[in-house]
């Protein structure tokens, strides 16, 4: 049994973009729950989304609040909220998964107490595969039990646009114990390239070394005033 629950954000992404990454999803060899959310895109979006992201066990979640400023962490705190498997993996809606990408995922948490999945992403340019992106590039897979988002309160929902969030929630997960377990050799998530979508990554290199700090000393709990929410 799949106690894995899929996520993915998205905001006015093309439609032949989240088409290849919804039909990725369904053909699966095995899922479970799958949650997307959309972060403020424009109705003539919605209006597609809406009849694409339907199904069983499938949930579809508009956020209308504060939506002018993209915050991935956010966007994904909300899919964790409301998740209620065991265990969450989360994605981004530019990829095309592996047909076995919920089943391995699923195997790889459930073999280890406390583990964090991560998947180097292959790069597509013009449908040819150019090879892995570096190990430091972690957010287009992250996975932990559903407990272990709770406690640490998800991702950092500070973060604007593109960057560091990812990297803020896997450091912590590794002073808390959990082990980073690499999944290429058993999964494939390719990802077309495209120009960076914002300098974001630079506005909140500040923010990221400043938690740093809090970090070595132990701090992983983000998000003290609410988190996830809609």
């Amino acid at each position: 049994m799949i106690d894995t629950t899929l996520i993915t954000g998205l905001k006015n992404l093309d439609r032949k973009t989240v088409v290849g990454f919804w039909d990725s999803v369904l053909g699966q060899r095995k899922r479970g729950e799958v949650v997307v959310v959309d972060y403020g895109s424009s109705s003539e979006n919605l209006e597609w989304e809406r009849d694409l992201f339907q199904g069983e066990n499938v949930k579809f979640i508009e956020v209308t609040r504060d939506t002018d400023t993209w915050r991935e962490g956010r966007v994904y705190n909300v899919g964790i909220r409301h998740a209620s498997s065991a265990y969450v993996v989360v994605v981004t809606a530019d990829t095309i998964l592996s047909d076995n990408f919920i089943t391995e995922c699923d195997a790889a948490l459930k073999e280890k107490q406390k583990a964090m999945i991560l998947c180097l992403r292959t790069n597509v340019a013009d449908g040819v595969e150019v090879g892995y992106a570096p190990r430091c590039f972690f957010g287009n897979c992250i996975g932990a039990s559903l407990e272990w988002f709770t406690k640490v309160r998800g991702y950092d929902e500070v973060y604007h646009g593109w960057g560091r969030v990812d990297e803020d929630l896997v450091y912590r997960a590794l002073v808390d114990g959990l082990e980073w377990v690499w999944m290429e050799n058993r999964v494939k998530i390719l990802h077309s390239i495209h120009a960076p979508r914002t300098d974001d990554y630079q506005g909140n290199d500040g923010y990221y070394h400043e938690q740093e700090s809090r970090l070595s000393a132990g701090t992983i709990v983000r998000n003290l005033n609410g988190w996830g929410e809609l």
